[in-house]
């Protein structure tokens, strides 16, 4: 079998440099699901509905202190809701 014409116009082997690769490659999936829920829940909880683009901060900020920490913190979940309130 011959070569295969790649047909999206990168150079075979471009993402695996440092730096090439996807943003979102090696995200811990079940971290951010776990952050958009108790980031959804504690909002709930305080009956408060930010638009879209808060909650989207709300569960970045959840995430990266998750990252930093191993899990996700229910106390500083609260302490940024509390901020939006």
């Amino acid at each position: 079998m011959g070569k295969q014409k790649r047909i999206d116009g990168l150079k075979d082997r471009t993402l695996d440099s440092e730096g090439g690769a996807l943003p979102f490659a090696g995200t811990d999936q079940a971290l951010i699901a776990a952050a958009i829920r108790a980031v959804g829940e504690e909002l709930d909880r305080a009956k408060v509905e930010p638009g879209a683009k808060k909650f989207a901060e709300l569960v970045a900020v959840t995430y990266e202190h998750s990252v930093g920490i191993g899990h996700v913190d229910p106390a500083y979940v609260r302490s940024l809701v509390k901020l939006v309130i």
